[in-house]
């Protein structure tokens, strides 16, 4: 008996050990919530909404659990795809972009107790949501502008000018002048571009002032009928995409008779740019 008192005397405080240990809950505030989910956590199950704003399709709600010092972001509306994030101004961390298509989402949480300031952001197609939080939140909208014409025509230019040089598009001169504006098989063929912009309307004819981006059409003896496009620097040259991509001081290409110019056009306002 003496024995079997003292192996039970060894085995209590092992147990009490043990009992001593309490996990984080999800009705305890802690900093370890940041980047969970509000939902398996059960900080939810505490949740209210702070506030909300209407969103494309939808409507954004800013939830809080003060059980758990959290805060994040929920989308509910159409079903579309949605990205969502937040960010506590006590560490300035985002929680990991969360991307569904779903009628209803949200994102992980950020530890923010108290009038800790919180930055929520919900991005659905182009445009970007941010509510900016501390007792209330202040709510902001904004989309990129879309590349206007004449960025688009002096981006075509910078990228045709750094081509200079190179032999990689002998014989793909419509090519090339797609891929200075982004986009690619648009065309079989020069002349199959110059007659569609000349059925759109858009061909001019002028061989002096031409702006800087166009796409100038010509004609050769070699041209297998397949025409020739090059892109004007705005200076009365021309990128050439011929046997090497190089500048040329005519819009025709060269000054012999076996050179024939078309005209010009704008690039199609369809085209994105670079």
């Amino acid at each position: 008996m003496r024995s079997i008192r003292s192996t039970v005397a060894k085995v209590v405080p092992v147990v009490l050990l043990v009992t001593a240990i309490t996990p984080i809950t999800a009705s305890v505030a802690a900093p370890s919530h940041f980047n969970t989910d509000p939902y398996t956590t059960g900080c939810s199950k505490t949740a209210w909404t702070l506030a909300t704003r209407s969103v494309s399709g939808g409507t954004a709600s800013i939830k809080v659990s003060n059980a758990c010092g959290t805060n994040w972001i929920e989308y509910s509306g159409v079903k579309q795809t949605t990205t969502k994030q937040t960010m506590d101004h006590a560490t300035n961390k985002w929680t990991r972009a969360e991307v569904d298509n779903t009628a209803w989402s949200y994102s992980m949480q950020s530890y923010a107790p108290g009038s800790t300031k919180l930055t929520a952001t919900i991005k659905i197609g182009t445009t970007t949501t941010t509510a900016t939080c501390s007792s209330g939140c202040t709510w902001a909208t904004s989309t990129p502008s879309a590349p206007t014409a004449s960025s688009k025509a002096s981006k075509a230019v910078a990228w045709g000018n750094s081509m200079m040089g190179s032999t990689a598009y002998n014989g793909w001169c419509e090519r090339f002048v797609e891929n200075a504006y982004g986009t690619s098989g648009k065309y079989a063929s020069a002349l199959a571009a110059f007659n569609a912009l000349k059925a759109a309307g858009t061909m001019k004819y002028t061989t002096t002032n031409i702006p800087a981006g166009s796409l100038v059409f010509s004609r050769n003896d070699w041209d297998g009928g397949y025409g020739h496009v090059m892109i004007a620097r705005g200076d009365g040259t021309f990128i050439n995409p011929a046997s090497t991509v190089r500048v040329s001081n005519n819009p025709a290409g060269g000054t012999t008779n076996q050179y024939r110019f078309l005209g010009w056009s704008p690039a199609p306002a369809g085209w994105p740019g670079r």
